[in-house]
């Protein structure tokens, strides 16, 4: 078209179609004179592998331009100027969105204006059947309580076509649906009661709101019908991006095929499987959170929360198992539990280096002008580094 050349047999058509359109695909035939003897096993492709959604970047008309780098002010923000959206700025924006959007995720960000700690607790086991989230993602309620605001957040797309909760008494709900998140469609296993649908766009979309809240969803619960003692379930569920199975008519698009690649079909289509060297892709249409777990405080040991909602969370709980020397080991095991020795020397190491690294930013800072507090340096960016490193970003852009 006007904006790109037209290429023949390029890597982004290869990658997208080698694995289904087999017909137009050589089966590669290194010259053994010139490159030695290659395997053809290694250029030889099943049926899931290459179906890649491959974006190639022109970074812009000049492979190194001299100008309008872009800044760290508004870096995620974005706004029509030079210093949040020069090529520096534009293309990290870019590269995270891509690794974001790979797949969609759903996370509780908050009860009745308390957040609650972060899903993920580095080198914790997360396994199918576990029901830790009771321990490790808990909020309490005072008794009495008539209904709780509870905020999400949706990632990993552009649309989400739709996002509820769904929330129940623990004992309603079975095993088989846990804490990992993991949860696909028609799995949940019990029949929740929920709030009403919402629909919106996530930080990536074109009609996101600038202040940075665009994803994010509430809704208050009921939860007048629970008791004190009572622990309570909630999900948050999302779609997302369901309409890139929407297909253009007429005769100007051929070949007349739904899309082909993992990243579309993961997200819209429940009967799309496929595996590869030990991976698999199971499509799905239904994105689950880690559940959070309400305690509906019952006033035992005086303890009511004066009125509050409290996060009694302790993250690294776990249940149901005993860790001892013998087991640190066991031959067989794909990884090992860790003592609390170790975690502990780990963080201060962390701690450490994480010191290191912000007390050199702040000589940096403290011995170098401030640039991008002059409005007619668009250039802010890129005078925050030495020589030598913008010579790199400015090959990298």
């Amino acid at each position: 078209n006007d904006l790109v050349y037209p290429v023949r047999g390029g890597m982004e058509d290869w990658a997208y179609a080698g694995s289904w359109d087999t017909d137009r695909v050589i089966q590669c035939q290194p010259n053994p004179k010139l490159h030695g003897p290659y395997a053809p096993e290694k250029t030889t492709y099943n049926n899931s592998t290459l179906r890649a959604f491959n974006m190639l970047i022109e970074t812009s008309h000049s492979k190194v331009p001299p100008s309008h780098l872009g800044s760290t002010d508004g870096l995620l923000n974005y706004v029509p100027n030079y210093r949040s959206n020069g090529h520096i700025a534009r293309n990290i924006r870019l590269a995270l969105m891509a690794v974001d959007i790979v797949e969609p995720y759903v996370s509780i960000q908050s009860l009745n204006g308390v957040e609650v700690s972060d899903d993920v607790v580095p080198m914790m086991v997360m396994e199918r059947g576990e029901v830790s989230c009771q321990e490790n993602k808990l909020m309490s309620v005072p008794s009495g309580s008539t209904e709780a605001k509870v905020v999400w957040s949706v990632g990993g797309g552009f649309t989400v076509d739709f996002t509820t909760l769904y929330y129940t008494h623990w004992d309603n709900v079975p095993l088989t649906t846990d804490c990992s998140g993991r949860i696909m469609d028609g799995e949940l296993g019990f029949d929740p009661l929920t709030v009403p649908a919402m629909s919106g766009v996530t930080r990536w979309s074109k009609e996101a709101r600038s202040d940075n809240d665009s994803g994010s969803f509430e809704a208050k619960i009921d939860i007048r019908n629970f008791n004190a003692g009572d622990k309570i379930a909630i999900f948050a569920m999302a779609k997302l991006d369901q309409g890139w199975t929407e297909q253009p008519t007429g005769d100007d698009v051929k070949p007349s095929i739904p899309p082909m690649s993992h990243v579309v079909n993961a997200r819209t289509n429940v009967n799309w499987r496929h595996s590869s060297a030990g991976k698999v892709i199971q499509g799905r249409q239904e994105w689950y959170s880690i559940p959070l777990t309400i305690l509906i405080s019952d006033g035992s040991n005086g303890n009511n929360n004066d009125g509050k909602t409290v996060e009694l969370s302790n993250r690294f709980i776990i249940p149901d198992m005993v860790i001892d020397a013998a087991h640190l080991n066991e031959p067989g095991e794909s990884f090992s539990y860790l003592r609390p020795s170790v975690l502990i020397a780990l963080s201060v190491a962390v701690t450490f280096a994480t010191y290191k690294v912000v007390n050199r930013w702040m000589f940096r800072r403290k011995y170098t002008k401030p640039s991008y507090l002059d409005d007619d340096n668009d250039d802010a960016f890129a005078n925050e580094f030495t020589f030598e490193e913008d010579i790199q970003l400015r090959e990298l852009s």
